[in-house]
């Protein structure tokens, strides 16, 4: 297996990290761990990228199909069969596990198909920045983030945008990166989920109290139907990380820089230029 495979393998065998209170952390990890490995075994010296959407948004004079990310990641998938045939992930037999949890060799094409009116109707800066700052718990945060419907009404949050955060780097790119288990195998995934842990990281530096604030429940399972939750994730929740690296529990990865030495992180972001002027940031 390469280093992809890798990184996507966790994400496949560990299927409980969605809509749950592990979701953020747990890629929060799994972000780091990658990086970690491209600078182990790779000689990679450079800093993990994270795509702002609001930059490619026309309110920002932007352009997806101008985008940086898709200028160095490849594009769209043809029209006859959507694999991408530009950028350095082309080729037939690029991808080799998947789809669904699949974890047999099976090589094959990378495939997307961009949708951009769904982009442009779900990426602008108000649609993304003033939520996220607005949330007062890390339920609510994940709530809007993560487009949870089944959680309680005062915890949700109502924008004009077509879909949420998480769903947009996904729903917008289309093709492999569609897949719950093995999206991963797209290159875009790691600058899309870097995003969405910059989110996360602006709202947690607002009040340093919220370096503590975790919760959502601990398994798919536990959400009643009127969003009642059971089984409520922790700081002491485990997160699994196969074979790529150590499991640790959720307080590991809630600093990234490791204010209190407890951690295993040690990175902090640049701002976005989207931010340049914009108060509270």
């Amino acid at each position: 297996m390469d280093l992809l495979d890798n990184g996507t393998q966790p994400h496949i065998t560990i299927y409980g990290i969605h809509g749950v209170g592990v979701f953020l952390p747990w890629h929060r990890y799994v972000i780091w761990t990658f990086e970690s490995v491209l600078r182990a075994e790779c000689n990679y010296t450079g800093t993990q990228p994270y795509w702002d959407w609001t930059l490619d948004n026309p309110v920002f004079n932007g352009s997806l199909f101008e985008s940086p990310v898709l200028q160095s990641f490849g594009g769209d998938g043809s029209a006859s069969n959507n694999c991408v045939e530009d950028g350095p992930f082309t080729g037939d037999t690029y991808l080799n596990i998947g789809p669904l949890e699949s974890l047999a060799k099976n090589p094959r094409c990378l495939t997307r198909a961009i949708s951009e009116g769904l982009f442009n109707m779900s990426s602008s800066w108000d649609d993304i920045y003033p939520p996220t700052m607005s949330r007062r718990s890390f339920v609510q945060l994940q709530a809007f983030i993560d487009g949870l419907d089944f959680i309680p009404e005062e915890d949700k949050v109502e924008t004009g945008a077509l879909v949420n955060p998480h769903t947009l780097g996904h729903s917008v790119i289309g093709g492999d990166i569609m897949d719950l288990y093995s999206s991963p195998n797209d290159p875009i995934f790691w600058v899309h989920h870097t995003q969405l842990d910059y989110l996360w990281s602006l709202w947690q530096k607002a009040d340093k109290a919220r370096l503590a604030d975790v919760g959502g429940a601990r398994t798919l399972d536990g959400f009643g139907p009127s969003g009642d939750q059971v089984e409520p994730t922790t700081l002491d929740t485990p997160l699994w990380m196969g074979f790529i690296n150590d499991d640790v529990p959720v307080k590991a990865v809630m600093d990234t820089i490791n204010r209190d030495g407890e951690g295993v992180l040690c990175y902090e972001y640049e701002d976005s230029p989207s931010l340049a002027g914009k108060q509270g940031f």
